[in-house]
């Protein structure tokens, strides 16, 4: 069998999108610099782009790739990974908006914790599929 690359790059950089967010989170939550936090943010949003096209990609036709969006909640590995994606992607973004026009401390850090925990799950199963059984 013939290396994937583009699970491969698609895991790579889907999964750092979300550990990265992760990571802005929890520099949200012990008071970090947020024009740093700002910029992980955004890169974190363009990773996951990124890496939702590579996963695209993978499934080597717009059919298949329709055909995962159409059966989201049949909880299969890829399905979970399209979810965390979209997930983290949307509250990656609220917290981008909340931050850089609304200002609201307190929504900033719910929005935090929640994509924290969302990023996290991302980088955990954009992993899992080579660590699972054939």
């Amino acid at each position: 069998m013939d290396i994937q690359w583009p699970l491969v790059l698609f895991s790579l950089i889907a999964g750092t999108g979300g550990s990265l967010f992760a990571f802005v989170a929890l520099s949200e939550l012990v008071g970090g610099k947020d024009k740093t936090r700002f910029a992980a943010t955004v890169t974190a949003l363009v990773l996951i782009v990124v890496g939702g096209c590579l996963s695209m990609l993978h499934l080597a036709s717009p059919q298949n790739a329709f055909a995962a969006l159409t059966n989201i909640f049949s909880f299969s590995g890829i399905s979970i990974e399209l979810m965390l994606l979209g997930l983290t992607f949307v509250v990656a973004a609220a917290y981008a908006i909340v931050v850089k026009r609304v200002r609201n401390a307190a929504a900033a850090k719910v929005l935090a914790l929640v994509g924290g925990v969302l990023g996290l799950a991302l980088g955990y199963f954009c992993g899992h599929g080579y660590v699972i059984e054939a």
